[in-house]
């Protein structure tokens, strides 16, 4: 299986560098989002990765992209309502 659950990331500052494909718990991350609990997403084509994240209780998805190992987009949000 590909795409599975891989466990927490607690206590991290930087999502940078996750990039195996699957879904993650954030568990007391610090990075540039508004939350520190919730979940990520991240798809990895080889070429291109991009990371989905949305708090615990929210209606907020964020996303953001990297191609070919280049810097990081910023993080855009999207409205579930």
């Amino acid at each position: 299986t590909w795409f599975m659950s891989r466990g927490d990331i607690s206590g991290v500052n930087d999502l940078t560098e996750i990039k195996n494909s699957g879904i993650y718990k954030l568990n007391d991350v610090t990075f540039n989002l508004s939350y520190k609990y919730g979940s990520l997403i991240v798809l990895n084509s080889g070429i291109q990765v991009i990371q989905f994240s949305l708090a615990f209780h929210s209606n907020v998805l964020h996303i953001r992209t990297n191609w070919n190992n280049e810097k990081w987009t910023n993080w855009q949000t999207v409205s579930l309502t």
